[in-house]
């Protein structure tokens, strides 16, 4: 006869050991409130870096990808995961001896943590894909390219591969989460975690690695060079988590008081989640500041956001916005990304930015104007308006006169 709710929530999950008393209604605990809160504000902190990623890319640069789709998702993961261990944290089950919880708590434990150290892998999968899709818009020489397919490669492969095994780590299958199940067997899932806290401490790396010589060889000032790195230097945080929770992982894999010893790498893998996030994040963070706040930055120009001119861009205030919208238009896929590349190691003020577009608009119009043999005169002189020039540049040479329409 199985045991009733009732039971399991009132037996204790484990005999303690000799000196101890079971004590399911105070319990000793580990000091869980730091864990709670840096949980809480890397969530906060992520989801704000997020924000701004899309909002820069879907709005204001108008190139939102399949990068972007892959940081949204692992973001959304992540809160899944933290949202559960902070749960359990506040529950009085993570930092709990396991004498000192209830079997229903233990099993609803092992049930959130089988359930977490998948997701965990689809965390950091989507999130190191959408980091290497970003450096393939940085070079496009053929051994940059093939390494960094490699990588998305070896990323995918090994994160399905060991989420099957954790899927699949018993016969019968319920066995995985319900512990109060002991027929049947399992293999050593203790290995498997070892073996995704190894493998991605590697990838870690290799990901921090792989855009030094590109960047390196980039045509740029130092100081943009020394900005790039910074950024990239940033990534070296997730793998110095990563190499934190495997030093931490073997002492859990051996112990039997499994509930206390889970809180610390628990508390880790809240960190490296919304590190990650923040990583895949930074690359735009100057273009949101060039669009949104120059001056934080040192720039005067307007921005894309408010359209307010700023210092250097009162020369071509009279701009159309209507302009930049037939440009954007027009716009290739392949441009897009171009223009990406351009802006994440520009140097120059986003009114920089923002005047190159105008031109370019300017041009389109006169181009579709000129071809354009059916319209009234009052509507060519409509779109035809002189757009005003600046940043060095000449003042472009007047239209040709068009020719009058042949005679009906």
């Amino acid at each position: 006869m199985s045991p009733t709710p009732t039971d399991l929530n009132h037996t204790p999950a484990a005999s303690a050991p000799p000196g101890f008393t079971s004590n399911l209604i105070d319990p000793v605990r580990k000091e869980v409130l730091p864990g709670i809160t840096l949980a809480i504000v890397g969530m906060v902190i992520s989801t704000a870096f997020l924000a701004m990623r899309v909002y820069t890319k879907a709005f204001l640069a108008r190139i939102f990808g399949l990068d972007d789709i892959l940081l949204i998702i692992s973001w959304a993961a992540s809160l899944s995961v933290q949202i559960t261990i902070v749960y359990y944290m506040a529950d009085r089950t993570m930092g709990t001896h396991v004498w000192d919880i209830s079997v229903q708590q233990l099993k609803n434990l092992v049930l959130v943590t089988s359930v977490d150290s998948v997701t965990y892998l689809i965390v950091l999968a989507t999130a190191k894909i959408a980091i290497l899709l970003f450096y393939l818009k940085l070079a496009r020489e053929r051994w940059f390219i093939l390494a960094t397919y490699a990588a998305m490669g070896v990323v995918v492969s090994y994160g399905i591969a060991l989420a099957c095994s954790l899927i699949f780590a018993c016969t019968p299958l319920v066995r995985v989460w319900d512990v109060t199940v002991t027929e049947g067997h399992c293999i050593n899932r203790g290995k498997i975690y070892l073996a995704t806290a190894g493998l991605n401490a590697t990838t870690d790396i290799v990901i921090l690695i792989l855009p030094m010589p590109m960047i390196y060889k980039l045509q740029v000032k130092r100081i943009q060079k020394l900005g790039l790195l910074f950024i990239f230097s940033i990534g070296s945080t997730t793998m110095v988590t990563s190499m934190i929770r495997l030093c931490l992982m073997p002492p859990l894999v051996k112990a039997t008081d499994m509930s206390w010893a889970i809180l610390k790498p628990a508390i880790w893998i809240c960190i490296e989640s919304n590190l990650i996030v923040i990583c895949g994040s930074l690359p735009i963070l100057r273009l949101f500041l060039q669009n949104v706040a120059p001056r934080l930055i040192g720039e005067y120009g307007s921005t894309a956001a408010t359209g307010r001119p700023g210092r250097s861009a009162q020369k071509h205030e009279y701009a159309s916005a209507e302009l930049s919208n037939l440009e954007r238009s027009k716009r290739s896929h392949r441009d897009q990304y171009s223009t990406m590349e351009t802006v994440v190691g520009n140097d120059e003020g986003s009114d920089t930015f923002i005047g190159e577009r105008a031109d370019k608009a300017a041009i389109a119009v006169d181009i579709t104007d000129l071809g354009d043999r059916d319209r009234d005169d009052s509507s060519l002189a409509k779109h035809a308006a002189p757009v005003p020039y600046s940043h060095g540049r000449s003042t472009p040479p007047p239209r040709p006169a068009r020719s009058p329409p042949p005679p009906v």
